[in-house]
């Protein structure tokens, strides 16, 4: 065999043994696929009959995607669907109201008390207890050290106020009757402070008080005087001609100048006009500062940029200086105490007193109330204490829950004066010994009772009164409910659904205590005409003595006393039979056109 041929053959041999073992392998390979469990690019497989690849275990938050072969991150929930709202189905109509012949509105009276809902201007009682804090505005008083020498007294008078102005703040009232001092405004804090602090350190100075507001005790809501059993003065043939010859000061939010049925005698204001420099009345009496710049406090209207300090009494944006009433409330306080006996309206316990309109309340338009301040209150008492020789009875329906050593020490002197004064215990329902005036000693405070058919006894119905926190079913011949209690109570009167003299020569229905104190005014007034001599202790004193007390067992008439009174002090109730028949008999001993005189 040739050398060629020998390399051929090897080469084939070759070439078959390398074909053998690719053949072995890949049969290996086939062997390895089909029975065994590998992992490939990290992807394990397994062989069920057929291939299936797992997807990898990815990261939380992520998920595998296979149309990508990666981990993408998971897609949002679906939000579900809103169901529709449903419609709202209609509001079958209200069936009318049949007429109820006790009830001269057509609206049954309520079987069950119903909840109370409060809303603006729902209440018919004024449950507000007063005493805000009217900001930097102060009352000093001087030491009574001062007070004897006139010339010490001026010159420590024009000095604390030197001292006031020069800090920047301004004098806006001055006291100089009831008690010596005066109330000052600053235009903010850090003035009011450092005035403070230097009168502090000044021995001329008693103390200094915090001004706060004081609020009337009723707002809007005949069976009171039949109550007190006074019906019987007006059934005189000559009522016509009867006059009280007694002077009566409605110290509250003014009377209505133009009311025929009231003898507005003279009228002045405590409140001080924005934007005016000369507030006082022309009769001099006026107890306001005519020099008060209001500009420096930030409230004289016309300033460019208009009021920078907040609006409180007493000041008020009116230009009027006069009496004359803003809010209805010294209107039918008066109206109670002395509306006309003109066969006319309404008649008052002192029918055609003469009235003093002292307007230390006003309606602020901004907070829609009608309040008034501690340091206004001050200013009427001062202004009726300089005429102690003409006004002999003071009506204050109004007050707060608060104390003022000013106040308490102006009312003292005033009556120190002869001056007797009545006043409102408040409407809270709370004890009136935390009530200024109500708590002060020397004043005749009053509560409220109600009664719905001027007699004793009490009706089987009790009647719903809209009294905003105290609305309820009112029993008849009770103690009301919203009314102030306590030691501090000299005696009660009617004080639910009032009917007196209102704004613009109309007439309305009141609740509250400020309804129930002109009563017992007008009752003061009447022992006055019958008594010129008497004291306010000995007026206090015999009206107490008159007024039913809790152990008369009512006679079916008038006579009688009432129910449910909390504290169980039992204060007598108003009671004027003997006083009405002597004014009768002294009145039938007169000439038809002559008045009732002392």
């Amino acid at each position: 065999m040739s050398l060629r041929h020998q390399v051929m053959d090897r080469n084939i041999h070759s070439n078959i043994l390398f074909c053998g073992i690719f053949l072995v392998f890949i049969l290996f390979s086939i062997s390895n696929i089909v029975y065994s469990n590998y992992s490939v690019d990290g992807f394990p497989v397994e062989v069920t009959g057929k291939v299936i690849i797992k997807p990898p275990n990815c990261p939380p938050g992520e998920v595998y995607n296979e149309g990508s072969d990666k981990c993408t991150p998971k897609p949002s929930p679906p939000i579900p669907p809103i169901p529709p709202i449903p419609p709202i189905p209609p509001i079958p109509p209200i069936p009318p109201i049949p007429p109820n012949p006790e009830n001269e509105t057509g609206i049954p009276e309520p079987t069950e008390p119903r909840p109370i809902i409060l809303t603006p201007n729902a209440s018919d009682v004024e449950t507000e207890e007063g005493g805000r804090i009217i900001p930097f505005q102060k009352i000093v008083i001087v030491n009574d050290s001062v007070i004897n020498d006139t010339q010490s007294l001026k010159s420590t008078i024009e000095a604390l106020t030197n001292t006031i102005e020069n800090f920047g703040g301004e004098v806006i009232y001055r006291y100089n009757s009831a008690i010596t001092g005066f109330t000052f405004k600053a235009p903010n804090q850090q003035v009011t402070d450092n005035i403070v602090d230097s009168l502090s350190l000044d021995r001329r100075v008693k103390f200094i008080e915090q001004d706060k507001t004081v609020v009337p005790f009723s707002e809007q809501i005949p069976t009171g005087l039949q109550r007190i059993d006074a019906n019987g003065l007006y059934s005189i043939l000559k009522i016509g001609s009867f006059s009280a010859d007694v002077d009566i000061a409605i110290i509250d939010s003014g009377i209505d100048l133009d009311n025929p049925d009231l003898n507005v005698y003279s009228n002045t204001s405590m409140i001080i006009p924005q934007g005016s420099q000369h507030p006082a009345a022309d009769d001099g009496n006026s107890i306001v500062n005519n020099n008060v710049h209001l500009d420096k406090l930030g409230l004289d209207v016309s300033a460019v940029g208009g009021n920078t300090t907040t609006f409180d009494p007493p000041f008020t944006t009116q230009s009027s200086t006069s009496g004359d009433d803003t809010c209805g409330h010294g209107t039918h306080v008066a109206g109670i105490a002395a509306a006309k006996a003109d066969s006319h309206g309404v008649v008052g316990i002192a029918p055609d007193a003469r009235l003093w309109a002292i307007k230390a309340l006003d309606y602020d338009k901004f907070r829609g109330t009608c309040e008034g301040s501690i340091s206004s209150t001050i200013a009427a008492i001062e202004y009726i204490t300089r005429l102690k020789d003409k006004i002999e009875i003071v009506n204050l329906s109004l007050g707060c829950k608060c104390n003022s050593t000013a106040l308490d020490d102006a009312i003292s002197k005033a009556v120190r004066a002869n001056i007797t004064i009545v006043v409102a215990a408040g409407n809270i329902n709370s004890d009136a010994s935390k009530f200024s005036p109500a708590n002060h000693k020397d004043v005749v405070a009053v509560s409220a009772i109600t009664d719905l058919d001027g007699k004793c006894g009490g009706l089987n119905k009790p009647k719903w009164i809209n009294a905003g926190q105290f609305s309820g079913l009112y029993d008849d011949d009770a103690f009301s409910r919203f009314s102030n209690y306590g030691e501090a109570v000299d005696i009660a009167a009617p004080g639910v659904m009032i009917n007196s003299t209102d704004m613009n020569g109309s007439y309305s229905l009141s609740n509250g205590t400020s309804m129930a104190a002109p009563y017992v005014t007008g009752a003061a007034a009447l022992y006055k005409i019958l008594n010129p001599g008497s004291t306010p202790s000995d007026i206090r004193n015999a009206l107490v003595a008159d007024g039913i007390q809790s152990s008369v067992v009512c006679d079916g008439d008038r006579h009688g006393y009432f129910v449910k009174d909390p504290d169980h002090i039992s204060e007598p109730l108003l009671y004027v039979d003997d006083l009405v028949k002597k004014i009768k008999e002294k009145f039938d001993n007169v000439s038809p056109h002559e008045d009732i005189k002392s």
